[in-house]
């Protein structure tokens, strides 16, 4: 046995141990420092979304809720015994049509159970010769009927099983994400580095990975953008008071001896200090509207990657995933503690076409802040071996190890 057959084989056993590690994995919380309330992964380890839709399934739930996807994303223990137990719904409904008319039906032995055998022989076809419908006109339609209602139900198992075989979903589960990330200095510059392989000997067609950064965002871009605005707003407010008041005292140069101007003049300050009065009780309101809005606010980046002993087309060797942290990127000048103040969370995505079904795929995976080891590297676990062949050390596949003080 070659060692690339030993890695795919001892890569699906590790895949069988892999559902029961994950399932704790997938509690990992992130503690939040401005209260008790706990984040779950936005993407579990198992690639999974954990979205909670308020309101969404009530309003909508003739969209989410569409019984051919609900039946697809059930596990086979739960799909075979639906089907099973809708045929045996069918064959005693019809069963309990034939019954009251068994009588004038050619049947050996009439009896309900005869009745229900000779419904499961009209819709699977078999025709063993001795009981049927005869010249009763009642149970002739009621056989054509079935015989209609067993194409349609024999069509829609089919459909279902055939695409609970052939989804991609599988071969998404056969692409293996390294359980921590890191960062380390690279060509001299801080870089967030991942990995991953393929376990299958079968290639990839027209892969493409993407690594996004999902946080909140922080305390000080909230105030400095309130500040911002509010500064804003009060400038506009003086710019509009010390216009009012230029022309006002051009009036009382121009009109010093009619006092009728004068008054109204004045009645005119009155109600633009009322007016600025309320400008700044709005100015206040929506300040405090932006601070509440921005709470809970949340964003979406992509980050800019580059892959190692790889390509966008080929993923023959672990290909590794690296990010460069310079002035550009969205970290730069993070640390551990602002990592998990925000509630980072690193998100990577690989897509690509199974090269034997053509069908198309994605795989995700998640990386939270204690996911990340800062100042490690990845082990090397490509070599030759005495023939010539490159051989992968699956083993230290999820491997690290410290950096060297300089």
């Amino acid at each position: 046995m070659s060692h690339t057959d030993e890695l795919e084989i001892s890569s699906e056993n590790d895949m069988r141990i892999k559902g029961k590690k994950e399932k704790e994995e997938n509690k990992t919380l992130i503690s939040n420092k401005e209260g008790n309330r706990k984040h779950l992964r936005l993407v579990d380890r198992s690639g999974h979304i954990d979205i909670s839709l308020k309101k969404a399934t009530s309003e909508y739930g003739d969209k989410i809720n569409s019984p051919f996807h609900l039946l697809i994303r059930l596990p086979w223990k739960a799909l075979l015994p639906i089907i099973i137990f809708g045929y045996l719904v069918t064959f005693l409904f019809f069963a309990a049509l034939y019954y009251p008319k068994m009588s004038d039906m050619h049947m050996e032995h009439p009896s309900f159970w005869n009745c229900y055998f000779f419904s499961v022989h009209t819709q699977a076809t078999i025709g063993y010769g001795v009981d049927d419908p005869g010249y009763c006109t009642y149970s002739n339609i009621i056989v054509m009927f079935q015989v209609l209602v067993g194409i349609f139900e024999d069509a829609i198992c089919i459909g279902l099983l055939y695409r609970k075989f052939s989804q991609p979903e599988s071969r998404a589960l056969t692409l293996l994400f390294s359980k921590k990330a890191v960062i380390c200095k690279k060509d001299g510059i801080p870089t967030l580095m991942l990995r991953i392989m393929n376990l299958r000997r079968k290639q990839l067609v027209d892969s493409n990975a993407s690594l996004l950064l999902f946080q909140k965002r922080s305390e000080l871009q909230k105030t400095n953008k309130n500040e911002k605005e509010k500064t804003e707003i009060n400038i506009e407010s003086n710019t509009e008071s010390e216009n009012n008041l230029n022309e006002n005292n051009e009036n009382q140069n121009i009109n010093e001896n009619i006092n009728e101007n004068l008054n109204e003049n004045s009645n005119l300050n009155q109600n633009l200090n009322e007016n600025l009065n309320i400008n700044e009780n709005l100015n206040q309101n929506i300040n405090q509207n932006i601070n509440q809005n921005w709470v809970e606010e949340y964003q979406l980046q992509k980050l800019e990657i580059e892959m190692v002993n790889s390509d966008d087309s080929l993923l023959a060797l672990p290909c590794t995933i690296c990010h460069k942290i310079n002035q550009d990127s969205p970290l730069f000048q993070q640390t551990k503690e602002s990592l998990v103040e925000n509630c980072c969370e690193f998100i990577v995505i690989l897509e690509g076409m199974d090269q034997i079904t053509a069908d198309s795929f994605q795989a995700r995976y998640s990386y939270l802040p204690h996911d990340i080891e800062w100042n490690h590297h990845f082990v090397n676990i490509v070599s030759r071996n005495y023939n010539g062949l490159y051989e992968v050390d699956g083993k230290n596949f999820h491997k690290t190890i410290p950096l060297k003080a300089d």
